[in-house]
């Protein structure tokens, strides 16, 4: 009997260590709480103190991940229509106490921009969280929407004397004589130093620069890394 006790003792021993081996600890753990909440706050920008890319004016096409019940709309824009800006910031949070149903890990802050959208039939579709439960009348007859776009925080505030002159050109005066007003690699005006070489990648970094023709600007393009349009 106590072999069989000693025996029987062995093989939960070696099985644990076989589990140990196949299993991260970090599984033994109590699984870290997901920062699935967002939390929005009103934004303004002053005079100067916000840079719009030239694909704040492109119509946008939207797929919802759950087709049926929402459709693919075609041709939104942002608003407002001359001046596009982001109305909200949000940030990702943990919230207690904690409820079920919970929802992914957000790892990224977001802009939140109104947008205008083709008109189309509403539909009723049912819904809870951990606060509420219902049927919902989802309105698209009202064309406006709101869209939450991918942010991330930078210290580097715009030069109010860099702006869109055209479409993906920039004009103004910078601050360093030594460089320059330009397009970067999102689009957006910056004051990048001037470099005398022909329209490519900068040395070391993913971003357009070089020499083009007057109107022109050295931007990404389709068929090569950069190139003047």
């Amino acid at each position: 009997m106590k072999i069989k006790r000693l025996l029987t003792a062995a093989t939960l021993v070696v099985a644990m260590a076989v589990l140990a081996m196949i299993v991260p600890a970090s599984a033994f753990a109590q699984a870290a709480a997901p920062f699935d909440h967002l939390k929005c706050y009103k934004i303004g920008f002053k005079k100067g103190e916000l840079q719009v890319s030239n694909h704040a004016f492109d119509p946008l096409v939207l797929i919802p991940f759950q087709v049926p019940p929402f459709a693919t709309e075609d041709g939104c824009r942002l608003l407002p229509a001359k001046a596009p800006r982001p109305a909200m910031f949000c940030v990702p949070v943990d919230k207690k106490p904690r409820q079920a149903p919970v929802g992914t890990d957000i790892k990224n802050d977001f802009f939140v921009y109104k947008m205008k959208c083709p008109e189309q039939p509403n539909f009723v579709q049912g819904a809870s969280d951990q606060f509420v439960r219902g049927n919902m009348q989802v309105n698209r007859k009202t064309t406006v929407r709101m869209l939450l776009v991918p942010a991330y925080k930078t210290t580097t505030p715009p030069d109010p004397s860099c702006q869109p002159t055209a479409p993906h050109q920039c004009g103004g005066t910078c601050p360093d004589a030594t460089d320059i007003c330009r397009p970067d690699a999102a689009d957006i005006c910056r004051c990048i130093p001037q470099i005398s070489m022909s329209c490519g990648l900068i040395p070391g970094t993913n971003q357009c620069g070089g020499d083009c023709a007057s109107g022109l600007s050295c931007k990404p393009s389709a068929t090569a890394p950069c190139a003047c349009g």
